[in-house]
């Protein structure tokens, strides 16, 4: 999970994270299914400067 995104400033990427986002639990289902190590991998790859 070392793995190095590459993200650039200013641009929307389409994640396909359905893999890792997929526990369906309370109201909101899966939508809050974001605390596992590649999803918080993804979001400090988007949050470090580039």
């Amino acid at each position: 999970m070392s793995e190095m995104y590459n993200l650039r400033p200013a641009v929307i990427y389409n994640i396909e994270a359905s893999q890792f986002i997929s526990k369906i639990d309370g109201v909101s289902g899966a939508h809050n299914d974001i605390g596992g190590p590649e999803i918080a991998h993804l979001i400090w790859q988007a949050a470090l400067p580039v």
